[in-house]
């Protein structure tokens, strides 16, 4: 055996004090061990104490063949390695002989080495694994020999920790990171849906190689979102496929899901495998699953889902480190399904308040032609409206309004404001007392919000009426003579500021028609609201034959990118003649 010697020693140590990740102290462990040794192979073991295993870190020379079968070995079994990190003493053998008689489960193991020497690795008084050092030819190794073998394995030893500190600072760090853009990613986005997505996208592969979210509903839990790194046919094919599963069956997700406990599966089987990615794919193993980890999604107290991923690499193992990170980012899932739940519950109710308080018909007046379109940016939810209402004394209520924001928020104000009008009308209060109750009302609401609403009452015998509106935009007139002109009077602040509204006649000859609207069909983001004004006019300058039509264009016009809620109301007084307005009419514009 070559003398190791001070030298050699010394090249190792320079060696080692280099590198600084564990990955780069196990390279130089096995390229100058195997130098400075005369060794044919060494061969380097790390403790895992996640899976209690003797975790193969690699090794340099003439490595034995069937090395792979003994990539992770449990603590506790009966092998050269694992019984020197037990005692925490080396052992050495002369020949191949002597470690078959010792150990019979090795004697069917092909080796290029005869004698050879395991190692222990120990610093700061913990056993961190074994190196083991193979050579060529049957030999003796005396106590000096093994004594600078011990040497240069603490040496190693030494190395190895600072590496491992290095590195679990480097993951937790990595880590936090992780999860901070994850948290970043649930808070940017307007829709919780999207948000799971985004957290996916995240994952795969920064943390996973697969990643899959399965939703509760009804006694099943449904696959929702799936991302993965290969983009194989295969692949392709289980995303494609999503059979629901059972909360009751014995899967591990079903389990996850019953117990809000974590499940981590290692080396699942094809029909675990299955269940956990909600696929039938007969040949899913192809895909080398190692590890599989199940974590329930929980918001509030209330179990919503769980999440799944799969760990394909053979680099990467359920650490302490990725155990955070998979908790963390199910937990910010847990959110992004709670937020979807609420918002879907909300919406689902104040979609029913709006369909209970706007009318499902406009009133048939004699000589009268009344049509409104009714355009809501989200689900049927909003806080637009309008009403057309004849009352006790043969006028019409006519009005439209703004209840600020979305949601049940909005349509609970709206279905309040709305009501209260039709009340404050009926009393036969004129359009500006009736603002100022619907202000006083706002004020007073819990709601923390206002509106904006313009209202009238229109004589349909002789078309005349007044109207008052409280920051709301100006009636468009369209009259039979004439091009399109906004009647424009000062309006009275929003309703629930304050203020006072001012009452203004009207007056609506055969063949007018008079369009009332909220601001979704006129304002436009970074754009002043006078060009959506002189847009609005300008379509309805165009010939129409009838009010529906005039009312169908605005929509397709105006309406195909709604950011806000849009209504349009149109009451068109008919020509004596004919229930049409003159196709050939056109503006002082057009005809000059």
């Amino acid at each position: 055996m070559t003398e190791l010697g001070i030298t050699p020693l010394r090249r190792l140590t320079t060696a080692l004090s280099a590198a600084i990740s564990s990955d780069e102290v196990a390279a130089a462990i096995l390229h100058h061990a195997l130098l400075e040794l005369g060794a044919l192979t060494v061969s380097l073991w790390l403790i895992d104490n996640e899976s209690s295993s003797l975790i193969y870190a690699g090794g340099a020379g003439d490595v034995p063949a069937g090395v792979e079968r003994f990539a992770s070995i449990p603590l506790g079994a009966d092998l050269p390695g694992t019984v020197v990190v037990s005692t925490r003493e080396p052992i050495v053998y002369g020949s191949t002989d002597e470690r078959n008689r010792r150990w019979p489960t090795l004697a069917s193991i092909p080796s290029s080495t005869k004698a050879s020497v395991v190692l222990p690795l120990e610093a700061r008084n913990e056993i961190i694994g074994c190196l083991s050092v193979g050579f060529d030819d049957d030999r003796v190794i005396d106590g000096d020999e093994l004594a600078q073998l011990l040497t240069a394995a603490d040496q190693c030893a030494l190395a190895l920790d600072r590496a491992q500190l290095f590195d679990r600072e480097r993951r937790a760090r990595e880590t936090l990171e992780f999860l901070a853009e994850a948290t970043r990613l649930m808070v940017s986005a307007l829709d919780p849906l999207d948000v799971l997505d985004q957290l996916l996208s995240h994952a795969v592969p920064l943390m996973a190689d697969w990643c899959s979210v399965f939703v509760h509903v009804d006694g099943l839990l449904h696959r929702t979102a799936t991302k993965i790194s290969d983009e194989s046919e295969l692949a392709e094919r289980i995303l494609a496929e999503a059979p629901a599963i059972a909360v009751t069956s014995d899967a591990p997700i079903a389990r996850a899901w019953r117990t809000g406990r974590e499940e981590h599966i290692i080396e699942p089987s094809r029909a675990l495998i299955n269940d956990l990615f909600g696929t039938t794919a007969g040949e899913v193993r192809d895909l080398g699953w190692r590890d599989v980890v199940v974590c329930p999604i929980v918001a509030r107290g209330k179990r919503l889902g769980v999440i799944t991923f799969a760990f394909t690499t053979s680099n990467r193992r359920y650490t302490t480190e990725l155990r955070m990170a998979a908790t963390g980012l199910a937990a910010r899932a847990g959110v992004a399904l709670g937020v979807a739940e609420r918002f879907e519950r909300e919406r689902t109710t104040a979609a029913t308040l709006v369909a209970a308080v706007m009318p499902d018909r406009l009133p048939v007046i004699d000589g009268w032609s009344i049509v409104a379109r009714h355009l809501p940016s989200g689900d049927a939810v909003c806080g637009d409206w309008y009403d057309v209402s004849p009352l006790p004394d043969g006028q019409l209520l006519v009005g439209v309004g703004d209840a600020a924001g979305h949601g049940l928020a909005a349509a609970t104000l709206m279905a309040e404001l709305r009501n209260a009008a039709r009340g404050i009308g009926f009393a036969g209060h004129p359009p500006a007392e009736l603002l100022g109750g619907l202000s006083a009302l706002v004020a007073q609401s819990s709601l923390d919000s206002f509106a904006t609403a313009a209202y009238g009452r229109i004589d349909p015998t002789t078309g005349s009426g007044s109207w008052a509106a409280a920051g709301h935009l100006p009636l468009l007139l369209l009259p039979v003579d004439g091009p399109p002109a906004y009647i424009d009077v000062p309006s009275s602040p929003p309703l629930g500021v304050g203020g006072t509204a001012t009452n203004h006649s009207i007056d609506l000859r055969p063949g007018d028609m008079l369009l009332l609207y909220t601001d979704g069909l006129i304002e436009r983001r970074h754009e002043h609201i006078d060009r959506g004004l002189a847009r609005l006019q300008s379509v309805a300058a165009a010939p129409v034959a009838n009010a529906a039509e005039l009312a169908d264009r605005i929509v397709a016009d105006l309406c195909q990118d709604l950011a806000d809620d849009c209504c349009v109301l149109i009451l068109y007084r008919n020509l004596e003649s004919r229930n049409e307005r003159p196709t050939s009419w056109v503006s002082k514009a057009e005809s000059s």
